[in-house]
């Protein structure tokens, strides 16, 4: 049944014969409007061709309705039906005949495109000439002959309703059916413009084998051109090896067809025009057709995918440590050689077996439940964090190990690649660290960066008197005076910033925490430790409260010796100045020159150990002598003790800072008394004027350089050094022997004496 036809039938139900009378109501068609309609039939009748040709003439008038009026089909079929219309509409009986006559006419003008309007118009003209031809059967009563028009256009009003609305709702199909039209043809243009674009290899076949359709993509994969392609069997495009069994599971798909992928688990391949197999990957989905079902087939060529995963096998295969990679069931589907030696299975033994295999049975039970978790979230991450996890060979041992976790995306689905690393050796390791850490003299204490104390020995419970479970876990500033607690945490990141070995505290004084409160002075040593953990510091603490006690002694013992060394340097300075006052009340009491000038020289000696007596005594140090400010001293207190006029011999000292031992420093400056005071005596006669330089200076080898030289009138060139009778140059030459030192002079212009002597 048409659609249309349809439509007209739901339109008719509309009006059952009750409801045909409730609509005739509506038109307010009485009794008498029946009897007056019975009345004026034959005025209908006798003129029926007049009135259909009023009607048609008002038609004729419109390009519009040319459909009606050319006498064509469509005219001929609109004429019967309107004259059948009009026998009807004054037969008095108006049920479901009349109602299904009105409805094809109103068709019929909907498919010769009649607009509505024009068909009022015509309607109009022709009830014009049946009132004319009413109007005639009363001559007399013009009013019975209106009322008995007026009864007509009421049952001809009724059928405008029913003609309209066919016309209405068979204008409203055809639009449908246009629309729809319209809709598959887009969607059929659609779906060909997809199947053109789509980046994988499209190929329709139905259920003969024979190829209907391929895209663009298909030909580049396959190296064919379309027009090869088509007509021509699906085994075309399939290895010579697949191809016998390939017509049955054609049939099978064909007998259930649903979307699937094709050959589930198995590897599939393409064959190309040059003869060249590729690795594919096939979805099938049925599609319905007016030829019935094909399928269509998306064919993705996985060749990039396979050379990764064959890359991706090997840098799993040459991994270092064990790989297995665990399907979300539980089941092994990789391993590679360093998991068969760790474990000590054959690869074939593996694959395929459930993990819980290389689990202890101990931890068995729990293993599935935690895997369940980790595929309910999966990312990487350790496996295991803050518990000890082992493994377990073929042959039933143990032993510890640490997994990484890698969630991997694969055409199977979500799966882990475990990276399994035996650490044996690393536990042996540590345990024997952690024997040496017990064994240590000292207390031990390692520290995470968050300042947490992870390990101690027993030396560490002895030294702050707490029980090791006391300590572990809790803060390190728990073992650190309140006084001092404040600022240790940043002292602690100022370490794991820049953590190298060193001892903490340098030139301060540290202090530990006992566990009754009491504090105690201590030494630290910090080491950095890389553990798994992270980095952690491990200090060496040594309790040094008995150190102290003895440096307190023996800061006391120098003091001691400092003040009474002190005391002796203060009376021999003080003894050798009464021997020096003795002299000069000795030299009032002399009138022989020679014997003054040996008492004076004898002064000037005793003057020179008593300086340097004086400024060990001054400087605090009663170990060295600052040579430099010792010659400052000494040389013009010699110049103004012979009598010389500081304007006639002017006097140059250069000295460097040079520290010498006491047992240096005396003879040096005997030496240099000595020749200070020979230039004095000899080199300037006569009023003569001049210059006496004193020079002093270290040297890179340990020993120093010191010279007395002066532009006097020089030494004689027979005087022997050797030989001399004189005691100040005898004491110089006995002086430099035991200083250890060499002396060096050079006579005239200037005459200069250079003494090397060792500093220690």
């Amino acid at each position: 049944m048409s659609e249309s036809r349809s439509v007209l039938l739901f339109r008719v139900t509309e009006f059952a014969p009750s409801n045909i009378e409730r609509r005739l109501e509506f038109v307010d068609l009485g009794t008498d409007d029946r009897a007056r309609i019975t009345a004026v039939r034959p005025a209908v009748l006798e003129h029926l061709d007049e009135h259909v040709a009023a009607f048609f003439d008002h038609l004729a008038k419109f390009e519009e309705a040319r459909g009606l009026t050319d006498h064509g089909e469509l005219f001929q079929d609109a004429r019967r039906l309107k004259r059948a219309h009009l026998v009807a509409m004054v037969s008095g009986e108006y049920g479901r005949e009349y109602i299904d006559q009105r409805f094809r006419l109103g068709q019929l003008y909907s498919r010769a495109a009649l607009e509505v309007s024009i068909f009022m118009g015509a309607f109009h003209s022709l009830m014009g000439s049946i009132g004319v031809r009413v109007m005639e059967r009363f001559p007399k009563d013009p009013v019975a002959g209106f009322e008995h028009f007026t009864s007509l256009k009421k049952i001809a009003f009724f059928d405008i309703a029913i003609i309209v609305d066919a016309m209405m709702a068979d204008r409203e199909q055809t639009i449908r059916q246009q629309q729809e039209a319209i809709r598959e043809l887009s969607t059929a243009t659609l779906q060909v413009k997809v199947v053109e674009a789509a980046p994988n290899a499209i190929v329709m076949v139905g259920p003969t084998g024979l190829i209907e359709l391929v895209n663009l993509q298909a030909e580049s994969t396959f190296g064919y051109e379309r027009a090869e392609m088509l007509g021509q069997p699906i085994e075309s495009l399939i290895p010579e090896r697949f191809r016998r069994g390939h017509p049955k599971l054609r049939s099978v798909f064909f007998a259930d067809p649903k979307p699937r992928p094709m050959g589930a688990g198995r590897d599939l391949y393409g064959l190309k025009k040059d003869g060249s197999e590729f690795p594919i990957e096939i979805g099938l989905n049925p599609i319905e057709t007016d030829e019935g079902v094909k399928v269509l087939s998306a064919i993705v060529d996985i060749t990039s995918r396979k050379q990764l995963e064959d890359r991706f096998r090997q840098v799993v295969e040459s991994a270092p440590n064990a790989m297995v990679m665990i399907a979300a069931s539980g089941q092994i589907v990789m391993v590679n050689t360093q998991a068969e030696k760790v474990f000590g299975y054959e690869r074939a033994e593996l694959l395929g077996s459930s993990i819980e295999m290389l689990v202890p049975d101990r931890f068995r039970g729990h293993h599935p439940e935690l895997r369940a978790s980790f595929f309910t979230n999966p990312e990487a991450r350790p496996m295991g964090v803050g518990r000890d996890l082992y493994g377990k060979r073929k042959d039933g041992s143990e032993f510890p190990i640490e997994i990484g976790l890698n969630p991997i995306e694969t055409e199977e689905g979500p799966m882990v690649l475990s990276a399994i690393v035996d650490i044996s050796s690393r536990k042996r390791l540590e345990e024997r660290f952690r024997r040496v850490v017990e064994a240590a003299p000292n207390a031990m204490v390692m520290i995470s960066a968050a300042g947490r104390i992870e390990m101690v020995n027993a030396q560490a419970e002895l030294v702050f008197g707490y029980e090791r479970a006391e300590m572990l876990g809790r803060s390190i500033e728990v073992l650190v005076p309140e006084r001092f607690r404040a600022h240790h945490p940043a002292l602690r990141t100022s370490f794991f910033s820049d953590p190298h070995s060193r001892p903490m505290g340098a030139g301060r004084d540290l202090y530990g925490l006992k566990k009754d409160g009491s504090e105690f002075p201590v030494e630290i040593g910090l080491n950095p430790i890389e553990t798994e953990e992270g980095e952690m510091v491990l200090s060496a603490i040594v309790d040094i409260s008995d150190r102290k006690q003895k440096e307190e002694r023996i800061h006391a013992a120098l003091k001691e010796k400092d003040t009474l060394l002190g005391e002796i340097h203060h009376r021999v300075k003080n003894n050798l100045q009464v021997i020096h006052s003795l002299l000069d009340l000795q030299s009032d009491l002399v009138n022989d020159d020679k014997i003054l000038g040996i008492l004076r020289e004898s002064q000037n000696r005793i003057r020179s150990m008593a300086l340097i007596h004086q400024t060990l005594y001054e400087s605090k140090d009663f170990v060295q002598v600052d040579f430099s400010n010792f010659l400052e001293t000494l040389a013009p207190t010699l110049i103004s003790s012979y009598g010389v006029d500081s304007d006639r011999v002017v006097l140059s000292i250069d000295a460097v800072e040079v520290l010498l031992p006491i047992n240096t420093a005396i003879p040096c400056g005997l030496v240099v008394n000595e020749l200070i005071s020979n230039a004095l005596k000899h080199a300037f006669p006569n009023g003569r004027m001049g210059e006496i330089r004193i020079a002093l200076a270290p040297e890179a080898d340990g020993r120093a350089t010191m010279s007395v030289s002066d532009n006097g009138v020089g030494i004689a060139a027979d005087l022997d050094f050797a030989q001399t009778t004189t005691l100040g140059l005898q004491l110089v030459a006995m002086l430099t022997d035991q200083l250890g030192g060499d002396l060096d002079v050079h006579r005239v212009n200037p005459t200069r004496f250079t003494l090397r002597f060792p500093i220690e």
